[in-house]
């Protein structure tokens, strides 16, 4: 959708020195990958705009205390990865709260659509972004063969299909069902 306002499309955080963000900046029309360990903050983000094209776009964002990098993808393809230099600050403590379309304190509510979430304990190689893309229509990470992607080490996974009422089903192993709050509509447009 085309907006003019900066909104998060998914936060987790243990608190507001350590979290890792994802959200649509509307001074650039970028989208952002922010993580803040111990009160630094990296940011990578997507090159040009991608709201008001009518198209659905593939976002993942990872982080990997291996190659001490945050990395986003656009599409299927890696598009950024920070620092370019240096280390990530020590991201420390238990997450405490997890949130789609809003960030945790529940303001800068994302203008947008949001589908097919997955939170993994896994950092997801190129291939595996490539492969959960699949050109534009989207597999079933489930479904996928474990040598491909271990399912076992999807925390989440909320397809947001066309559904009603307020409960956002996990189809994860951990069935952490979600609240839909602040009047979000099904819509079945999705890819």
């Amino acid at each position: 959708n085309t907006t003019s306002s900066t909104g998060q499309i998914f936060r987790m955080q243990v608190d507001s020195n350590n979290f890792i963000s994802m959200y649509y900046h509307a001074g650039s029309n970028t989208t952002r990958t922010a993580y803040k360990g111990g009160g630094g903050t990296t940011i990578a983000k997507t090159p040009a705009a991608i709201e008001g094209d009518d198209n659905w776009h593939h976002l993942v964002s990872t982080w990997s205390t291996t190659t001490n990098k945050i990395s986003i993808y656009l599409n299927g393809t890696l598009v950024e990865s920070k620092p370019n230099s240096g280390s990530l600050d020590t991201f420390s403590g238990d997450i405490a709260a997890v949130d789609i379309g809003q960030n945790t304190v529940g303001s800068s509510y994302f203008d947008g659509s949001v589908n097919d979430i997955s939170i993994w304990s896994a950092n997801l190689t190129g291939t595996q972004v490539s492969t959960i893309y699949n050109n534009g229509k989207p597999n079933d990470i489930l479904t996928l063969p474990v040598d491909v992607l271990d399912a076992s080490k999807c925390l989440a996974y909320y397809p947001l299909e066309f559904g009603e009422g307020t409960i956002a089903k996990d189809h994860s192993r951990f069935v952490n069902n979600g609240t839909l709050t602040n009047g979000p509509e099904w819509q079945g447009d999705t890819p």
